[in-house]
């Protein structure tokens, strides 16, 4: 499984997907979000899909699953920087009324309901396939 990078946003967890992300790398993830957020109690995360330019149909189906396991604990998935082709590939299959989607993280805390806690925090690191998380300095977002 590729390695994970996460950072905490205005006390939300930011998941960066990498450009690389391969079949098997889909496969997994689903397991490895829940086992490392939903199972530890974190509600709202964050997809940032900057590097994943292009995204395979696994990762829909993907996305999809863990947008209805955050809902089912009354919890949120959004992504944000989604490329133009992706979005349109959204759009289509109407996969964006699923699964909010917003330019950047800015976006996100102005226009969700998620709540905001306390100040920006950031912690250097990947996130281990193992669970070993960490995160990276986010966006200049304050609460």
């Amino acid at each position: 499984m590729t390695m994970l990078n996460t950072r905490m946003v205005n006390g939300q967890c930011v998941i960066e997907l990498p450009g690389h992300f391969d079949q098997n790398d889909w496969l997994g993830f689903r397991d490895q979000v829940n086992r490392q957020f939903i199972d530890s109690g974190v509600q709202h995360v964050i997809i940032d899909c900057e590097e994943a330019v292009e995204l395979p149909s696994i990762a829909f189906g993907s996305l999809a699953s863990l947008c209805r396991d955050f809902r089912r604990i009354n919890g949120s998935l959004y992504l944000v920087h989604v490329s133009e082709r992706n979005r349109m590939v959204m759009t289509r299959t109407r996969m964006d009324k699923l699964l909010p989607i917003h330019g950047t993280l800015t976006e996100v805390f102005r226009k969700s309901s998620a709540p905001r806690t306390g100040p920006v925090v950031a912690r250097p690191g990947p996130m281990a396939a193992d669970g070993d998380a960490a995160g990276r300095p986010g966006e200049g977002v304050s609460p």
